[in-house]
């Protein structure tokens, strides 16, 4: 299942994700074609022009034990063409997956995300921390 999953995501995700799975699942964040909790797992575009949902997007989020349920970061959001297929609005929405992923990395990196049960709270400098 694993290996099927790697296959499908940018190789770049596909490295990250198996360097938190050797390091026991280490807290990092992981982002997803997907606007989470809903479509989880492969084909997320396809899944939601299926449904016909008017918006999709991608999710930046937590690794925990499962696939794409670790608590949200970033989301971004773009609308669903009428003319769409998985191809057009895939290439919409990996436009906001790299603006999303390296604000989330970066966040990541300076010590500004502080997860509270399911909601990650984005700290501003003076809350760093704590």
């Amino acid at each position: 299942m694993l290996s099927k999953f790697f296959i499908e995501r940018p190789i770049f995700a596909s490295v990250i994700s198996i360097v938190i799975v050797i390091a026991g699942l280490v807290s990092l964040p992981f982002f997803g074609q997907e606007l989470l909790p809903s479509f989880k797992g492969l084909h997320g575009q396809k899944q939601a022009l299926e449904y016909g949902v008017r918006y999709s997007g991608c999710t930046v989020h937590f690794v925990d034990a499962g696939i794409d349920t670790g608590p949200i970061i970033i989301q971004k959001v773009v609308p669903v063409m009428q003319d769409d297929d998985e191809e057009s609005l895939s290439a919409r929405i990996l436009e906001q997956e790299h603006r999303a992923y390296p604000e989330a990395v970066r966040l990541f990196a300076e010590g500004r995300l502080k997860a509270v049960g399911r909601r990650v709270n984005i700290l501003d400098d003076s809350e760093k921390g704590s």
